[in-house]
């Protein structure tokens, strides 16, 4: 029944984070946790959030803003390489948290003042949330604004979005090799749950495309307070 209960969360994860472009990793975290443990539980949401970005890269291919990636992924990927410092973790919870809900009237005003990120923007954004990436789990709903910020609509955020989040957690799928964390057992749990994600970001598409533009954005909002509040609560 424990198996049943994280094949159909995962489903359920993997449409909700199609819609939002974020989100898989919160839903799953405590599900994998009871049911595999909690030493288990994040190389296991790696692999499957690998996977998940994988089918969203599939899906939206076509619509990957691929100079918004370079300019954010490249950055991201060599600053999460090389984040050393160790924060305790509710004073990062906490911090983190409030940063998120801070975004939320930014992204506003920065919309009514007709201000856009322009490349180089990206790039230090880029470096900000690979520093990020280094020191927790999931940084989904801070890239979401940024790139809304640069002028991406809402297929080719998504789009963009999970091919940079693919590359990031490669890079986490490659530190947990190095760190002897991927037994059988491990990279097997975290193939099935990235096939179940998969699954359910198949049918997140069509939701994406019947949406306007105008209710995406609340969509934004909505995903960068409860990550704030959810981080604020657990730090």
């Amino acid at each position: 029944m424990s198996y049943l209960l994280l094949a159909l969360t995962s489903i359920i994860a993997g449409l909700i984070s199609g819609v939002t472009g974020t989100g898989s990793s919160l839903i799953l975290i405590p599900v994998l946790t009871a049911t595999l443990g909690a030493k288990a539980a994040v190389p296991v949401m790696a692999i499957a959030a690998l996977l998940g970005n994988i089918s969203r890269v599939v899906i939206w291919r076509k619509e990957i803003d691929w100079s918004a990636f370079c300019w954010f992924a490249l950055p991201a990927v060599v600053a999460g390489a090389n984040t050393l410092i160790a924060l305790p973790e509710s004073v990062l919870n906490t911090t983190l948290g409030i940063f998120f809900l801070a975004l939320c009237p930014a992204r506003h005003w920065l919309k009514h003042s007709n201000f856009t990120l322009r490349p180089v923007h990206l790039l230090f954004c880029g470096i900000f949330t690979g520093f990020l990436t280094g020191l927790v789990f999931s940084t989904g709903p801070l890239m979401l604004p940024l790139l809304s910020a640069y002028g991406l609509l809402p297929a080719p955020l998504l789009a963009t979005e999970s091919a940079i989040s693919f590359l990031l957690y490669l890079t986490k799928s490659v530190t947990f090799t190095r760190l002897g964390v991927l037994t059988p057992d491990i990279i097997i749990s975290g193939l099935l749950t990235g096939i179940m994600i998969a699954l359910g970001s198949l049918g997140a598409k069509r939701i994406v495309l019947a949406l306007p533009p105008a209710f995406y954005s609340w969509i934004l909002d909505t995903v960068l307070i409860v990550a704030g509040v959810g981080l604020i609560f657990a730090g």
